[in-house]
């Protein structure tokens, strides 16, 4: 996965996280509108969010997949931190509006603003964040649910963004409305699915996270 392909996995994790994978009846939503109401109740009440992902990559070509741990940490209004731990060590830290990447102990650093794509993966960050996303006109949406889960399914409308993205598919627990499960999927047929555990909202997080050097 190369770097601007890991860029765009971690912004779409807006809202941290518990871990579910069991396998439930999906119908379609017969309330979408309380559900994104109770959402943005949620993003607006949540200051800072921490937690642990693992991630599965599905390789068509290699009929295979490649799993990765790691940690999350989110500050408002615009500050996030994604850390692979395993099987390799590499940060992705936004601040701001900068972005930063630490690969194999090498830390570079970008400006979001100058680059049309980041600007475009910051802008779903923020949105996801303050619960205006699916107000979004960059993408369409259907919405299901299960016993456990409200379930959105989002797909791009944006001609560069269709390019390395088909769908995207956010699981929201709903019990308080934290992503469960993340899937992506690519035109390219290849897939990348993340769940998350250990979530912790409204904690301390040191300023220190966000800068990599």
């Amino acid at each position: 996965m190369n770097r601007f392909n890991k860029y765009f996995s971690f912004l779409i994790l807006c809202i941290i996280p518990v871990l579910t994978n069991a396998q439930q009846v999906m119908k379609s939503m017969t309330d979408t509108a309380a559900f994104i109401n109770s959402l943005a109740q949620f993003s607006r009440s949540t200051q800072t969010i921490q937690g642990e992902f693992v991630q599965e990559k599905k390789l068509k070509m290699l009929n295979d997949k490649v799993v990765s741990k790691g940690s999350l940490y989110f500050k408002k209004e615009n500050k996030l931190r994604w850390e692979y731990t395993e099987p390799f060590s590499y940060i992705i830290s936004l601040n701001n509006g900068k972005v930063m990447l630490k690969d194999e102990g090498k830390v570079s650093s970008y400006d979001a603003n100058a680059n049309k794509l980041f600007l475009e993966l910051n802008d779903i960050l923020i949105t996801c964040i303050n619960g205006n996303i699916f107000k979004s006109k960059k993408f369409s949406f259907r919405f299901f649910e299960t016993e456990k889960n409200n379930i959105a399914e989002m797909t791009p409308v944006n001609s560069a963004m269709k390019k390395f993205i088909d769908k995207i598919i956010l699981y929201f627990d709903k019990t308080d409305f934290t992503v469960t499960k993340v899937d992506m999927l690519e035109p390219s047929q290849n897939s990348t699915v993340i769940l998350f555990k250990n979530k912790k909202l409204n904690g301390d997080i040191a300023e220190k996270y966000f800068i990599l050097n």
